[in-house]
């Protein structure tokens, strides 16, 4: 199978590589200089949280793109955690001449001069991430503080079904995550412990994946999470989040379907994706 047509023009290419302008060692003069003797025909210089407009270097048989590479980091102070998440993305504009800075976060940029920044175009949301309707209203709630301290999370993660590809870590690294994240920003503390235990593995799953899943978290303060993570349950997705706090407990809403009562039966629909109760979110 031909991915690439024989027949297609192809070009020599390289799309991330740092300059002197942050961490490398070669100006992006003696870059440009380096990959036109290798080869090359396109060259993105994308400098740590740093974009610039190269393309006055660039000639008729070599083109030069801006962009730049961002990090997120999931800490508040944006420090580094070695043990820790951390997301590399490699911005790249199609304009040009576009230097603008997305999400830009003065904690980042140690390489650009503050004065140069402050010039600088932004775009984009800088601040707490978004939450989805039910969420922002259970952590309302808690925050008033008329329900005590919260003592106990439990939440459910289930999915009607999952790909083949999907692997026993996705568990963790694609379903799981979410309550990983958003669970410390509900109850305002830092994970501290976790353990993970594998239930009797369901039929449905396919083989050589282990579903479902029980995580148990512990924060910092004391706060235990008790999650299930089921993505072969069958009957849609279900997402669900119980906060037992000193005074009280408090339920994430349910996305609002009608109560249906039909040949002697009252039923309520379960969505069966995750666009209705999150896309707020994005």
């Amino acid at each position: 199978m031909d991915f690439i047509s024989p027949g297609a023009r192809q070009y020599k290419a390289n799309l991330h590589c740092h300059s002197n302008l942050s961490d490398g060692r070669l100006t992006p003069e003696e870059l440009v200089r380096a990959y036109r003797e290798q080869g090359y025909s396109i060259l993105a210089i994308t400098d740590h949280e740093a974009s610039y407009d190269h393309t006055a270097a660039s000639q008729p048989d070599f083109l030069l793109v801006t962009g730049y590479e961002a990090y997120i980091r999931p800490s508040p102070d944006c420090c580094l955690d070695h043990y820790g998440p951390e997301i590399h993305l490699n911005l790249l504009a199609k304009d040009p001449h576009n230097t603008t800075l997305i999400g830009f976060d003065p904690k980042f940029c140690k390489y650009m001069p503050p004065e140069e920044a402050a010039r600088r175009e932004k775009a984009g949301e800088l601040g707490p991430r978004r939450y989805d309707r039910g969420y922002n209203q259970v952590k309302e709630l808690l925050d008033s503080g008329k329900f005590g301290a919260p003592l106990i999370v439990k939440c459910t993660h289930r999915a009607d079904g999952v790909a083949e590809s999907y692997t026993t870590a996705m568990a963790v690294t694609d379903t799981a995550i979410h309550e990983i994240d958003c669970l410390p920003w509900l109850v305002d503390d830092e994970w501290d412990e976790v353990q993970c235990i594998m239930p009797k593995t369901t039929g449905k799953a396919h083989q050589g994946l282990k579903d479902p899943q029980v995580m148990i978290m512990k924060t910092k303060g004391g706060v235990v999470a008790i999650l299930e993570v089921n993505v072969n349950c069958g009957f849609g997705y279900d997402i669900n989040c119980e906060v037992v706090c000193e005074n009280g407990v408090v339920n994430l809403p349910c996305p609002s379907f009608p109560t249906v009562r039909y040949d002697h039966q009252v039923s309520t629909k379960i969505e069966d994706n995750w666009i209705l109760r999150f896309i707020d979110s994005y």
